[in-house]
């Protein structure tokens, strides 16, 4: 497993946390969706993020809303889970172009 990887979590107004996001290089990324029932473990939902970005596999996101306040001062809103997971792999996927060129130079 390589040393450097990128991690970010996708987290409802109350910082409870519906997916994990880990990209280990620029067209590598991984998700783990957190079902309603299970308990949170960071490392566990990290290692299969990991293992899915290893094998190119995506699960299946869920027709599930969560509730998310953007910023401070912005209204807490109801969004899919699923427009979420969309934007924050693209935007993961930005940030692994940039990370791990930086660390081939």
């Amino acid at each position: 497993m390589p040393e450097n990887k990128l991690i970010s979590y996708i987290k409802d107004y109350n910082g409870a946390i519906h997916a994990t996001l880990v990209a280990i290089a620029p067209d590598k990324v991984g998700v783990t969706i957190r079902r309603p029932s299970d308990s949170v473990d960071k490392h566990h939902s990290v290692c299969i993020a990991t293992g899915r970005a290893y094998l190119g596999e995506a699960p299946k996101l869920p027709n599930r809303r969560i509730m998310v306040k953007p910023s401070k001062r912005a209204k807490i809103r109801q969004v899919a889970l699923s427009e979420l997971v969309d934007s924050e792999f693209l935007s993961l996927r930005n940030r692994a172009e940039k990370y791990f060129v930086s660390q081939v130079k």
